[in-house]
């Protein structure tokens, strides 16, 4: 289990990465698969699999609080109790959680990071601009709305049509 080093924003290494495991989508199969190969079979019993299971279970808890297309784009994190970093990723990772345990060794899973919105990108694409709004007195389709003539007209007008 070589430990491979974790790049901050600087490029400096922070802590040491135990197990990197990447997917198409996170779920329960694939949280599944990687406890098997972090922490081996549930009958095995060592140190790392008393202080990683139960984080990879809580995570597992987790998923249903969150969209399914979140998941396609994530990246877990886990921290144990001894700071040893355990990196889970499916597709580019721009949706990041921290899971950990709090200061009471309860499971925490928090999200760091969320990808920019689909619904703002749907509606800044340039296709959408011809339906904007443009006033009446701007849109070169329409001719000009005279206003102040067409209601001095009707206000001149008596019951049967003609000028008073």
């Amino acid at each position: 289990m070589g430990a491979e080093q974790s790049k901050g924003s600087t490029g400096e290494s922070d802590y040491p990465i135990e197990h990197e495991h990447t997917c198409d989508e996170i779920n329960k199969r694939s949280i599944g698969k990687f406890i098997i190969k972090c922490c081996g079979h549930e009958g095995i019993v060592d140190e790392q699999d008393n202080r990683l299971r139960p984080l990879l279970q809580g995570a597992i808890t987790h998923l249903d609080k969150e969209k399914e297309h979140v998941w396609k784009n994530a990246e877990l994190t886990f921290y144990d109790k001894y700071a040893n970093c355990f990196i889970m990723k499916a597709g580019e990772g721009q949706n990041k959680f921290l899971v950990h345990l709090d200061g009471k060794d309860e499971i925490e899973v928090i999200c760091t990071e969320r990808e920019p919105s689909r619904v703002g990108k749907f509606f800044s694409e340039s296709w959408l601009n011809p339906y904007k709004w443009v006033p009446r007195s701007q849109d070169p389709a329409l001719p000009p709305n005279d206003n102040k003539s067409s209601a001095s007209s009707k206000s001149a007008t008596n019951k049967e049509g003609t000028n008073v």
